[in-house]
């Protein structure tokens, strides 16, 4: 029991008052880079997938065979899940947009 609390001493409460715990101020932050998704860049990601279905039931393997096994059908589904890849990850989207996508 000595080692443990050896290991793990007590904690410590910032001092709030005196900013003890202040990061830096910047004068420039950079915006950071919008990613850019493509039809190509879900393609390649499709067969890495893994993990069980969640309440939809899609799992990993029935969403790769969609993305990949169906022609035409396939790449205008790519296209589709690069564009809201993109919008989820750039934008803020309203939390409708993400309960839409789990209905």
């Amino acid at each position: 029991f000595k080692i443990i609390k050896f290991k793990h001493p007590p904690l410590r409460i910032p001092d709030i008052q005196n900013n003890e715990y202040k990061l830096d101020d910047f004068e420039y932050v950079p915006q950071p880079l919008a990613l850019q998704i493509t039809e190509n860049d879900v393609k390649n990601m499709a067969p890495q997938l893994h993990g069980s279905g969640g309440p939809t039931s899609l799992d990993s393997s029935l969403l790769s065979d969609l993305l990949l096994q169906y022609g035409s059908s396939s790449v205008i589904l790519r296209n589709e899940m690069a564009l809201w890849t993109e919008w989820l990850a750039n934008e803020s989207p309203p939390w409708a947009a993400y309960r839409a996508t789990m209905a």
